[in-house]
């Protein structure tokens, strides 16, 4: 998957903040039945920065975990498999960063604590959505590199019939033509249809792996009948 520039990290940053608030007022919501249990807009703001740190380092793990630790891998795990050990890794961050948080907080404020339960709920539901975000945009780089290579596919077959229609081959033969018809009228018909029975069988098969082998030497007689009448019968081919 392709990696986010800076614009896309800072935009990123900014939804991890809005995410933080909008997580902090579910929490409200399922702790004290209210929005904002709060005295004083000082306190919203106190506590509002106070879970932002460990919310967007929660949001940083599971970034990490689900977005870039499949990426090493060139085979893909199944469905079941990846969200399983990206769940169990998830937690174990969830863990890690509780325990650093106590550590560092608990240098300014010996008496901090950690609200697990609430730390599990704010986990789960950026689990869920990192999850969800990382399927829509792996389905959105799977389509983008179909759309190439279609595209890749169409000049490919736009360059091989052009090298199988070869412009001087063409030219050449066009002129030759235009000197059959004043000189040899009955040669410039022959010639004619030695010609479209040339280009048919290039335009037929340039979509085929194999062709059989009596088609092969018909093109192959055609061939040389233009290249005999081009030189004045002066080439003759035995099959």
């Amino acid at each position: 998957m392709r990696r986010l520039d800076g614009k896309y990290l800072l935009v990123g940053t900014g939804v991890g903040i809005l995410f933080d608030i909008i997580l902090q007022l579910f929490y409200n919501l399922v702790r004290h039945n209210e929005l904002l249990p709060y005295d004083s807009p000082g306190a919203c703001l106190s506590d509002l920065l106070y879970n932002m740190v460990p919310c967007l380092l929660i949001l940083l793990s599971n970034y990490l975990v689900i977005f870039t630790l499949w990426s090493r891998f060139r085979r893909k795990p199944a469905l079941w498999l990846k969200m399983t050990v990206d769940a169990v890794l998830s937690f174990l961050l969830l863990f890690i960063i509780n325990r650093l948080f106590l550590v560092v907080a608990r240098i300014f404020q010996p008496e901090t604590t950690v609200d697990v339960p609430g730390t599990i709920l704010y986990n789960i539901v950026i689990f869920m959505c990192v999850e969800v975000a990382y399927h829509v945009a792996a389905a959105y780089e799977l389509r983008h590199r179909q759309d190439v290579a279609r595209q890749e596919l169409l000049a490919y077959k736009y360059n091989l019939l052009n090298a199988q229609v070869n412009p001087h081959f063409l030219f050449n033969s066009l002129n030759n033509l235009l000197y059959l018809i004043r000189s040899n009228p009955d040669g410039a018909c022959e010639f004619t249809r030695n010609l479209s029975r040339l280009y048919r069988h290039v335009l037929e098969v340039r979509d085929k792996s194999t062709v059989p082998l009596s088609e092969e030497l018909d093109f192959m007689w055609h061939y040389v009948s233009i290249l005999s009448i081009r030189y004045n019968n002066a080439l003759n081919v035995d099959f």
